[in-house]
Order: C-alpha cells, then structure tokens, then sequence
C-alpha cells in the first residue's frame, strides 16, 4: 500500500495564496526524488478548490454536508465540490467540526455515506481528548467512533476510505504521541476495522496520523508498521516543509 501525505490548510489560504504555493510547490517537488510509493493530497478551502490544481497531488475539500440539496444556509453538497474535476473527496469528522459545529457521529456517517456513494474519497477523522487519554479509553471511544461512523458502509466502496486517527490533544498544540502509542493505536484500528469487514478487506483501509506532524518526526511515523501515512495541519501550509515530511517517507 502507497504512503498516503494529506495536508489539510484548515481556515488559510487565499486564491492568490493558493497560486503562489503552487507554483513553489512544483519547485520543492522537482528538487526531490520522486517516491512511487507515495501518493500526495491536500484539504483546501472551498474557495481555492477550482484552481487548486497541483501536478504533485490532488484536491481534497475540509468538510461536506450530508444533504445533496435544499434549504440549509452555508452548507456544500457532495456534488458541489465533485463539480471540479482536481477534487477527489473530502475529510469529515475532523475534531474541529466535531467541536465547532456540534458534528455528531450520526451526522458524520450521512456524510461518509453519500462521499462513498458518489466514488468520493473519504478521509474520516477520529480522535480522543486528553482527558480520555489519561484514563485510558482511548481504544473504546474511537471504537465507538468507528463503528457509528461507519455504520452501512459495505465492501464495495472500502477503497475510497481512508481513516485519520488524530488525537485531539496533539492536533496544533505542538504535542505529538509517541511512536509506540501511535503504532498501538493504528493497530488496534486496523483490528477494529478487520472485525468490521474482515481481515481482508480490512487491510485494504489505510489508516494514518494526524497531529503535530512535522519533518522531524514524520520519518519515523511513516516508517511504523501500522502507520500507512500522515495527515499535515500548519506544516502543509509550507511548500519547503510539506515537501521535506514527502521526502522522509520510505522509498522501498
């Protein structure tokens, strides 16, 4: 399985912001060694998404609504962002939304759903706090987590899933988790998603991590054996740096 690299730019990045980064994203890209093994995708907002075009990776939106149409103010459909040929799918379930917008796992599965259903990528987020951390629950919320997110989907559209395992403590507070308790708990989730869908067709779900990642520390992460990639936040932000966490990935 390819080493999944996903930057989400969260709430930054303007269009003329967005152009600049592509053309010094190309530049960074053309100075390295092209890994095969590597694919390379990244979480922009909705208005960069026409013309972030990028020859190194594709196009992800932050967010969906579950609703295709109708009266709900603000929101953006599947096939809105499906509209633009460069965008391949979209994170849901991220932390932030979870928080901010009151997401429940209810909301989060609708929107899981309708992406699979439309032969959308998925990158569904999961994470515990710091307070379930230390009580030692991890394992138990994001199985709770898993299993009502991902409650109807089927063996027909695995290959478009990818699942985000992002500890809220560690997202942007400059703390990461260790490389043993990251290992652990991709493991468990590959586990979780073998008994859900069967061994086989669990492995076919690339499980990666996000939180503080940056190109000191991403070498190591993405060389775990549990670990099928990273999900960026501010290090996807800088060409140079973004590109230097793509180079630390295995190349064999």
């Amino acid at each position: 399985m390819a080493k999944l690299i996903l930057g989400n730019w969260k709430l930054n990045n303007t269009v003329l912001d967005t152009k600049v980064f592509i053309e010094n994203f190309k530049t960074q890209m053309d100075k390295i060694e092209k890994n095969k093994k590597v694919k390379i995708g990244l979480a922009v907002p909705y208005t960069c998404l026409p013309i972030a075009k990028f020859k190194y990776a594709y196009t992800l939106a932050q967010n969906v609504s579950e609703f295709d149409k109708g009266a709900y103010t603000s929101q953006i459909s599947v096939d809105m962002i499906k509209q633009f040929k460069n965008v391949k799918g979209s994170l849901v379930g991220h932390s932030e939304c979870r928080s901010l917008l009151n997401e429940s796992d209810a909301q989060i599965n609708k929107k899981v759903l309708n992406l699979l259903a439309k032969d959308m990528q998925t990158i569904f987020c999961i994470g515990e706090t710091k307070e379930i951390y230390e009580k030692g629950q991890t394992i138990d919320v994001i199985k709770s987590q898993i299993q009502q997110g991902l409650q109807g989907v089927t063996e027909n559209n695995l290959r478009n899933l990818v699942v985000a395992y992002e500890p809220i403590w560690a997202i942007g507070t400059g703390l990461t988790a260790t490389d043993e308790v990251v290992d652990k708990v991709c493991g468990e989730i590959h586990n979780i998603l073998a008994d859900l869908f069967g061994k086989a067709q669990g492995k076919k779900i690339a499980v990666v991590y996000g939180g503080s990642v940056k190109s000191e520390s991403s070498g190591k992460l993405l060389a775990l054996s549990n670990v099928d990639g990273v999900l960026v936040g501010g290090g996807s932000l800088k060409p140079e740096e973004f590109v230097k966490i793509i180079d630390s990935a295995p190349k064999f």
